[in-house]
């Protein structure tokens, strides 16, 4: 159940099997469309999410609108050295 003050309310949930095939496991798909406004940031050793969102848009609490820009990054507090990611505008 999605909670309907979540950001992930009315986003969109697909349902995965799981590698024993035995359990189906709910997921979120990616957003539907990307900010159109965003620029590149290349992480350095050390970064996450909200300490990037601190840095850029002065609040930390914005980490999950580089998060939403940023599908692919399965797991945010473990960003890899020299990778690439867009913040959004």
């Amino acid at each position: 159940m999605i909670l309907t003050g979540s950001r992930y309310f009315g986003q969109p949930v697909l349902s995965v099997p799981t590698a024993d095939l035995g359990m189906q496991q709910c997921v979120f798909s990616p957003p539907r469309t990307f900010p159109r406004n965003f620029t590149y940031y290349t992480v350095k050793h050390g970064d996450r999410f909200d300490l990037i969102a601190a840095n850029v848009y002065g609040v930390s609490e914005y980490w999950y609108k580089i998060a939403n820009a940023n599908p692919e990054v399965w797991y945010p507090e473990m960003l890899t050295p020299g990778a690439v990611i867009r913040i959004p505008a």
